[in-house]
């Protein structure tokens, strides 16, 4: 299984470019990669379309999303937001990020798809988008 930063939802939705289609790309063959990400992803969509769009696009960014049938959504539990704060402290990550990191690590994740380089240093591989998209 891979984790998917919801920064390859944020891609998939908004960017009009290469790296939106090797984002939209990875989200097409959901079926054969077995990945998963965690409900905070749907905040963090929510809030950069609706940021860069409006409500109405954000609402159907979202369940959009959702309703992909090959996609794993795992739930953030009480315990990752105690290890968000060591991963804030160990590797200089923000909250959310820490929180990803922390229920990857719970579901014995190793590697994230994602553009935030700060995960290299992170205890985990980085693969990024574009080039996550060219390997499968």
């Amino acid at each position: 299984m891979v984790y998917l930063d919801a920064n390859v939802f944020v891609f998939a939705v908004l960017a009009k470019d290469e790296l939106g289609d090797s984002a939209r790309r990875i989200l097409s063959k959901l079926k054969s990669l077995r990945a998963r990400t965690c409900c905070l992803t749907m905040d963090e969509l929510a809030w950069a379309v609706l940021r860069a769009t409006d409500l109405a696009t954000a609402i159907e960014a979202c369940r959009a999303i959702l309703a992909l049938t090959d996609l794993e959504f795992s739930a953030v539990e009480y315990g990752d937001i105690w290890r968000m704060t060591e991963n804030m402290r160990s590797w200089g990550l923000g909250p959310r990020d820490a929180i990803h990191l922390a229920v990857m690590k719970r579901l014995g994740e190793d590697t994230i798809v994602s553009e935030d380089t700060h995960f290299d240093g992170a205890d985990v591989e980085r693969l990024a988008i574009q080039a996550f998209a060219d390997s499968i």
